[in-house]
């Protein structure tokens, strides 16, 4: 019988690259939850550090989150689709934004941020 691995916090190296990601610019240090397998000892990232690693990339690259973008579109009042039209990136593309599984490149995330500002 398997046992469940334990939860542990540890100190994690996020790489922050350059605009045109061809180097890294900066390390930063953050906690993150880990699992322990108690009998390998092999520390596991779990899906939540992944989530805090690619928000601490995010944030120090200057991109919006994905709850960041979800919140524009409501608050422009458009669908999913809608939304995809008038960035012309498709509704696909909008959705994973949304969802975490994309990211806006740097000069569509120029022009959100200026939604999002009222500009």
């Amino acid at each position: 019988m398997k046992k469940n691995p334990q939860i542990e916090w540890t100190d994690f190296q996020v790489a922050i690259p350059s605009p045109d990601g061809t180097k890294i610019v900066e390390t930063v240090v953050i906690k993150v939850p880990i699992e322990r397998d108690p009998s390998t000892g092999e520390e596991i990232l779990t899906t939540d550090a992944l989530d805090l690693i690619e928000t601490t990339q995010a944030r120090h690259m200057g991109l919006l989150l994905p709850s960041e973008i979800r919140a524009l579109r409501k608050r422009l009042g458009l669908t999913q689709r809608e939304f995809g039209d008038l960035l012309q990136v498709g509704e696909k593309t909008a959705t994973r934004w949304e969802n975490g599984h994309g990211r806006p490149s740097r000069s569509l995330n120029v022009l959100l941020c200026a939604l999002r500002d009222g500009q």
